[in-house]
């Protein structure tokens, strides 16, 4: 429990719906380290908490400055690629409140090109700008443990293997790589005088999905597709832009039995890293004096509401995520709507820092009204409805909403408002507008967001542009964000 000022620890897994974890009830047991952290009464898990953006950029922008994407403008309008000066970040409060601070980071998203490494006092990419002997070299532990627990294993399928490897070899050991460093740095500063504050994002279930033997098996059912086939799609549908795009225009078109695979694939995943999860919390505990919060920047779509991956609609599979806090001295509402600046703004405030800047609400002593998640008009938020038709002539995107969309969620109805837009919809059927018989929700709804967007709808406009090193460029690519 805290003493004084604690120690803050804070792990981004990117991509990570809340439903399909075991904290959720989900059919499959794939965050049994989390659950049973949760059950020991030190960790507390929310059910209701929501990303600020649909994508890293935006979400963890509000992460480290606790404002809205429509006010730091990062990843919304693409005016903003890098966070404006005149915005104090999470780690640049903390320093001057006297913490030694630190970013491992596995997103290029999150790191120099976006502004948002200012202020951390050390910051480690664990991907590198060389070749994968550089891994091998420079992490002994998790090369080992890739090597003789994930890949010699799997030798009857060597030539599936090393027609795929290089990927499988990344995804399979930047978590562990994570975790090492991660773990080294923890034991490094734990006796220090002065508290700390690091920021770990993991990449992974990040599509398009690899995971390591054994967790490649784990939910597989080789009887619909192949193991190998099914990484192989992974790859050729969610390994670039283009996949992306050609899925949504033909109206997401995978056979049940595709579908099945590629989520067992990302389920497999989801699994990894509960393990890795597990033993950086192992480095942890006991949780003295330290607060550790496991998240995600947001979730992902499988052919829900005819979208994939993480673009194009606000809705639950890509903005409802999981939120788990271990070791602090609060009683939080386990049921209520919450963000995660409303999660920062009392670590910060707990860390004597300033927290004159943020825009939420105090999970310690406030309660938020209505979960907000904002949507861009960018080619990258909402791709050109002309893109899909290149694919399909006869595409038809009334379905989704081109241009900016800012959601407002509360535990019965999901509200939608941007230019041309505005609908209402049942949490539990977000596919049907139901407006027209909710005048009086509606109203409140829209007081809510006139009020609101007053007060932080337009953001603080720089133009700044990114400078963006080719491997990250490479890396986007490969993850879907850009065009090669």
């Amino acid at each position: 429990m805290i003493r004084g000022r604690p120690n803050i620890v804070w792990i981004t897994v990117d991509s990570l719906r809340y439903d399909h974890t075991t904290l959720a009830g989900y059919f499959r047991d794939t965050t049994p380290n989390l659950k049973h952290r949760t059950e020991e009464g030190l960790f507390q898990s929310f059910s209701r908490a929501y990303s600020h953006g649909i994508w890293t950029r935006p979400s963890v922008g509000s992460m480290l400055t606790g404002t809205y994407p429509s006010y730091h403008g990062l990843g919304l309008r693409e005016r903003n690629e890098v966070v404006p000066e005149s915005i104090p970040t999470v780690p640049e409060l903390l320093a001057e409140a006297g913490y030694h601070t630190a970013c491992i980071s596995e997103m290029g998203n999150v790191g120099p090109a976006t502004g948002l490494d200012r202020g951390f006092d050390w910051y480690q990419p664990p991907y590198v700008e060389g070749s994968n002997l550089y891994y091998v070299l420079r992490n002994p532990r998790a090369s080992y443990q890739h090597l003789f627990h994930h890949t010699l294993p799997n030798v009857k399928n060597i030539g599936e293997y090393l027609e795929l490897g290089i990927e499988r070899l990344k995804d399979g050991m930047m978590p562990l790589i994570t975790r090492d460093i991660a773990s080294r740095w923890i034991r490094q500063l734990r006796d220090r005088a002065s508290p700390y504050f690091l920021y770990v994002h993991i990449n992974g279930p990040h599509n398009p999905n690899f995971p390591p033997y054994p967790f490649q098996e784990e939910f597989y059912d080789e009887s619909k597709l192949s193991t190998s086939a099914g990484l192989r799609l992974s790859r050729e549908r969610f390994g670039h832009i283009e996949g992306h795009r050609e899925l949504v225009a033909n109206g997401c078109d995978l056979t049940a039995d595709e579908w099945g695979c590629l989520i067992s694939l990302y389920d497999g995943e989801v699994k990894q890293i509960d393990s890795v999860l597990d033993d950086i919390i192992g480095v942890l505990t006991p949780l003295e004096n330290t607060v550790l919060v496991i998240t995600a920047d947001h979730g992902e779509l499988f052919g829900e509401n005819g979208a994939v991956a993480h673009k194009l609609v606000v809705n639950d599979p890509v903005s409802h995520v999981p939120l788990v806090i271990g070791g602090a001295e609060d009683d939080f509402d386990e049921d209520a709507i919450v963000q995660h600046m409303d999660v920062m703004e009392y670590l910060v405030d707990r860390a004597g820092a300033k927290t004159e800047s943020f825009q939420g609400y105090n999970i310690a002593s406030q309660t938020r009204p209505y979960a907000v998640t904002q949507k861009g008009a960018s080619p990258r938020s909402a791709d050109s409805f002309e893109v899909f038709s290149k694919y399909n002539p006869e595409f038809d995107g009334s379905d989704f909403n081109e241009g900016e969309v800012t959601a407002l969620r509360n535990r019965e109805f999901l509200y939608k408002r941007g230019p041309g837009v505005e609908s209402l919809f049942h949490v539990s059927d977000e596919e049907t507008d139901v407006l027209s018989d909710h005048l009086s929700d509606a109203a409140a709804f829209r007081s809510f967001y006139e009020s609101w967007f007053d007060q932080y709808g337009d953001e603080i406009h720089t133009g700044t542009r990114s400078n963006i090193s080719d491997a990250i460029k490479v890396q986007l690519a490969d993850l879907g964000y850009t065009e090669t």
